[in-house]
């Protein structure tokens, strides 16, 4: 819009110049239509005085001569003739040129208005403008202001997110180690129990022995339990049991 209404305002100025130098141009010929009327006027007084001249040279002349045309009488009309004209055309010429200096006048104030509306227009862009600059300043601040809050919560947020990742690993660690202890304490349950049961089966079977059965019918049970585990950096991944019975008569 600034740049618009700055436009109309050189446009307007370029107008006015034209104006003023089209009134430049009317006054100049109006000095001109003077000197050519003054001119007029001077070569119509020469030719009279030559006139007069010739006719009173004719009167010393022709004293005797009839009485003609009155020269008197024919050079006043012809002077009133010429006046006549130069009247009108004087007139006529500062009528034209009067009304053209009022239409001028008249569009020299309209174009003077337009300038000074253009102007009022101008100032208030230049006020919105300035407002608006200080108001993108402020937006900036804030913005930059907003930027550094911004980039130390996230510095906050990434430490606080290392020391949790930190810490899951360290669960996790734990959790896995804690998974291998109990796969081992399995395992050692798992031949813990199968020592158990195998013992109750020989005490079992000691006490039928004991009970009186037949000695010829006597047998000899023998078990054997094969353990193969499978370590890998220190932790048991696998473990396989095998178990052999062995019978023998007595």
């Amino acid at each position: 819009m600034r740049l618009v209404v700055e436009a109309d305002t050189v446009g307007l100025k370029r107008v006015l110049d034209e104006m003023n130098v089209n009134r430049m141009d009317l006054e100049s010929m109006y000095e001109s239509l003077k000197e050519e009327l003054i001119m007029l006027k001077k070569n119509h007084q020469e030719d009279m005085e030559s006139m007069r001249c010739r006719v009173g040279g004719q009167v010393d002349v022709e004293v005797d001569a009839p009485a003609g045309t009155d020269l008197n009488q024919a050079m006043t009309e012809v002077r009133e003739h010429y006046e006549t004209m130069i009247t009108k055309n004087r007139k006529e010429l500062e009528s034209w040129y009067q009304t053209k200096m009022s239409v001028i006048e008249v569009e020299v104030q309209q174009e003077s208005e337009l300038l000074l509306k253009a102007h009022m227009e101008l100032k208030e862009l230049k006020t919105m403008c300035q407002r608006l600059q200080i108001e993108l300043q402020s937006h900036l601040s804030m913005k930059s202001s907003l930027e550094g809050s911004l980039a130390e919560t996230q510095s906050r947020y990434q430490s606080t997110l290392y020391g949790l990742q930190c810490t899951v690993t360290s669960l996790e660690e734990q959790l896995s180690q804690l998974h291998a202890n109990i796969g081992h304490h399995k395992q050692e349950y798992d031949m813990l129990l199968d020592l158990k049961t195998r013992l109750e089966m020989e005490i079992a079977e000691y006490r039928r022995l004991l009970d009186g059965e037949d000695e010829s019918s006597r047998q000899v049970v023998t078990k054997t339990i094969v353990v193969v585990q499978t370590m890998v950096d220190g932790r048991v991944v696998s473990s396989e049991r095998t178990t052999d019975v062995d019978v023998e008569e007595q």
